[in-house]
């Protein structure tokens, strides 16, 4: 391909449709900002330089790109896309290489069609992406001539009948070598809404004798551009399908895949199984073989081969080992770690416990900054008193050990190997090795009490 290029993109849009205080390039999609797939795609492409051009909420746009290579520009006026480009002219006027020009609200734009824009450019002066519109309404069309180049980008308002027939369209991606400075000089802003329009570099190329080329996207997605609340669940719901469809391709079971929402940052091993509603989220990493019950939402999760979540699991920064299974309605809250063989089952919530090899807490409990040991059983009801109301601390549980139902653990405390706590059990000392705890009233009978209550009712 020859030398790098640069890619400029523009990211200054106030976004008055979407209705929102958040910035437009900074409303999520599948866990990101819009604007992130624009300069991931740039970054994809092989760019070794990438401008953004900012505006509005320009500072929270660049906090939350901050952790990309980039290079930025702010557009103080929003005076046009021309106008916009302009101000990377300080940055990019002496880059000898190709630039590519792309809006930061059409996330569907990909890689290759940057790479393929600079190719197109080798022959050329100019060149515009353009897509093929079953319904071209309200769009510019693109006119060529006997030759296939670009002679005009005509509004549909300024369209006659024939012109109105075309299909081709502006897709707002160009690609361009430095005389693009000198050029936009020549855009004036006599039109309604007093803006400089990119488009009509299309004429001032031609005029200067230069060739203009228009690259054809066999995609319509890539034109989709972000600009109200229903257009960016379109784009979401297209990059969704080809997530799901990555995965599936990859060996991935997913049943009903049009319900199963996950985000680009997840990882998933072949084999997996995904039941339908399943959320993933963030940084999850999902092992061979893993099967993940229907609407389980599991974020920053990570999942070794073989685990089975049954339905409803919501899970959040924690590990679960191969074999252990959980489910269904658990709840694991942060720093969770289930080691290999544990069970879980429904209703039990855990909160920075570790639960080693072989470990159940099979129904109903509460496991808070707890270590269960190897092959321990709580018992149902069971709940660590971890706060009092100052300081969290911890509950030590050994290695088989049997805790009955209804415990209460108030902690601190330790309960050694193989010790038994009976249940109804209320603890708040340690309780040694191989020793049964009983820490509740005894019961009490009293004979003829409710025959002697009744006669005194009536």
């Amino acid at each position: 391909m020859g030398m790098g290029h640069a890619v400029v993109i523009l990211a200054a849009g106030l976004g008055t449709r979407m209705k929102s205080k958040l910035p437009k390039m900074l409303h999520p999609l599948l866990g990101k900002p819009m604007v992130a797939y624009a300069v991931e795609t740039a970054l994809e492409s092989g760019a070794e330089r990438v401008v953004v051009v900012l505006g509005h909420g320009a500072e929270e746009v660049r906090q939350a790109l901050k952790g990309y290579p980039l290079e930025y520009v702010v557009q103080e006026r929003q005076l046009g896309t021309a106008h916009a480009l302009l101000q990377a002219r300080p940055l990019l006027e002496d880059y000898p290489g190709p630039i590519v020009l792309r809006q930061g609200d059409t996330p569907l734009a990909r890689a290759e069609t940057i790479i393929n824009l600079v190719k197109a450019l080798e022959t050329s002066d100019l060149v515009l992406l353009t897509v093929k519109m079953a319904d071209p309404t309200g769009m510019g069309r693109i006119i060529r001539d006997a030759d296939g180049e670009i002679i005009a980008n005509v509004e549909e308002k300024d369209a006659n009948l024939a012109q109105r027939a075309i299909k081709e369209v502006n897709a707002g991606v160009y690609a361009f070598r430095k005389e693009v400075w000198a050029a936009l000089e020549q855009i004036d802003n006599r039109n309604a809404a007093g803006e400089y329009y990119l488009p009509d570099l299309i004429r001032i190329y031609r005029a200067m004798g230069k060739h203009v080329r228009g690259l054809e996207s066999n995609d319509p997605g890539e034109l989709l551009g972000v600009n109200t609340r229903s257009q960016l669940a379109q784009v979401e719901a297209i990059l969704l399908t080809r997530l799901r469809q990555q995965w599936m391709d990859r060996g991935v079971r997913m049943i009903q895949p049009e319900t199963i929402y996950l985000e680009p940052s997840v990882e998933l091993a072949p084999d997996v199984t995904l039941w339908p509603g399943v959320i993933l989220r963030g940084a999850t990493k999902i092992g061979e073989g893993c099967e993940i019950g229907a609407y389980s939402v599991l974020t920053d999760m990570e999942l070794e081969p073989g685990v089975t979540l049954r339905p409803n699991v919501v899970a959040e920064k924690s590990l679960i080992k191969s074999g252990a299974d959980a489910g269904p309605f658990a709840r694991f809250r942060p720093g969770v770690v289930l080691e290999e063989g544990v069970h879980v089952g429904n209703f039990v919530e855990m909160k920075a416990t570790r639960m080693r090899r072989g470990a159940k807490a099979g129904h109903v409990a509460y496991l808070g900054d707890a270590d269960i040991g190897e092959d321990s059983n709580i018992g149902a009801g069971t709940i660590t008193a971890n706060y009092d109301g100052k300081q969290k601390h911890r509950t030590i549980v050994g290695r088989g050990v049997f805790i009955g139902s209804n415990t209460t653990l108030i902690a601190p405390i330790k309960i050694a190997d193989g010790a038994y706590v009976a249940g109804g059990s209320t603890l708040n000392q340690d309780v040694p090795e191989d020793a049964l705890a009983i820490a509740r009233e005894r019961q009490r009978n009293i004979e003829g009490y409710v025959k002697r209550k009744r006669g005194q009712a009536q």
